[in-house]
């Protein structure tokens, strides 16, 4: 099965959706609410399945992330980086 996405960019050339040409409503939307903080938003026939933040560090790397489902499950995550900017956690 081949899937097609279409992509979107805003004005500063960061990714702001990923949808299916193949399947509507299966999207991905961006969006940039901070120098240090974007979201995800994953949708499934139009349906907010899963929702995620990342928090970059000064470096501009994913230090964190916490995400929840339509099922009110939660994760999150850290990541450790070392002085060569290699993710070793």
């Amino acid at each position: 099965m081949i899937i097609i996405y279409n992509l979107g960019y805003d004005d500063s050339d960061r990714i702001i959706s990923v949808t299916s040409a193949t399947s509507a409503g299966d999207k991905f939307l961006f969006s940039y609410t901070s120098a240090g903080k974007y979201s995800v938003d994953i949708y499934n026939g139009n349906v907010l399945s899963i929702h995620s933040d990342a928090y970059t560090n000064i470096a501009g790397f994913i230090d964190s992330t916490f995400q929840y489902n339509n099922s009110r499950n939660f994760s999150s995550e850290r990541y450790v980086y070392n002085a060569a900017n290699q993710l070793v956690e």
